[in-house]
């Protein structure tokens, strides 16, 4: 809940001052442990994946250095996400984010640089406290160039892993109310089937209903007043079903309005 982590977008924001007051701010009165953030490879972190010299995570740190030295722990969900801005149910601009990397192989590599230097700068003990989440990104699961989510879940679980192996790993940040996402049920099933389990799966709960006609997806909110509830309700009846014990279950977006 919000007196456990809130959001804070993507993690060029937590680099501005006046961001950084507000979450000070916050903290004094809402004394909450963990920040989740994310986009932290974007474009506004100047991350420099492609010089020959290697990354510079200078800004990674900056946002890093603010969170522990004020008793506050990073959630991060790690990836390249882009920007969706909702100016009405049904009309929505998205603005996107460029992937640095080309396939699985170039993320670990880069799971591992990011891994490495952060233990080294703020050690296992401190590190092993934190959530690292894994998005679903469709622009990096592509099945047509033989990648999967799940690729892509193993390499990052795998590069935190092996520096922290108390911090907890998970995913997928799956819409549950979308019909053009992967449905939960086809997830689990797949999932079952490989040797990494999530520490925690998260989910999207946002109160829409959205129907499929003929291509076209239509979108209205719902009067539900439980929605919430019945969505996380119907969550963990699939997770039961389906025999996918997770230890925990995260609903790390959700709003009621627009």
């Amino acid at each position: 809940n919000w007196s456990r982590v809130i959001n804070a977008g993507a993690g060029e924001n937590l680099l501005r001052s006046e961001m950084q007051e507000h979450i000070m701010a916050l903290k004094e009165e809402l004394h909450f442990e963990y920040i989740r953030f994310w986009d932290i490879f974007g474009n506004g972190m100047h991350v420099s994946m492609k010089k020959k010299n290697g990354y510079n995570f200078l800004n990674v740190y900056r946002i890093l250095d603010f969170l522990v030295k004020n008793g506050i722990k990073p959630y991060i969900e790690l990836g390249f996400k882009p920007r969706q801005i909702i100016k009405s149910i049904s009309n929505t601009i998205n603005i996107e984010s460029e992937i640095y990397v080309e396939n699985v192989t170039e993320l670990a590599l880069l799971l591992e640089c990011f891994m490495s230097r952060i233990i080294h700068r703020y050690g296992v003990e401190e590190v092993n406290t934190w959530f690292f989440e894994s998005w679903q990104d469709p622009r990096l699961c592509l099945e047509g160039n033989g990648t999967t989510y799940f690729e892509v879940f193993d390499a990052t679980y795998e590069a935190v892993k092996r520096h922290a192996p108390k911090a907890r790993v998970g995913g997928a940040g799956i819409s549950v109310s979308d019909p053009k996402a992967r449905k939960l049920e086809n997830i689990i099933e797949l999932w079952k089937k490989r040797g990494k389990r999530p520490d925690f799966l998260s989910i999207y709960v946002y109160p829409y209903i959205m129907n499929n006609n003929g291509g076209e997806v239509e979108t209205r909110q719902s009067t539900d007043t439980d929605f919430l509830k019945n969505q996380v309700d119907e969550v963990i009846r699939c997770l039961t079903h389906g025999g996918f014990a997770v230890k925990e279950l995260h609903v790390t977006e959700w709003r009621f309005t627009l």
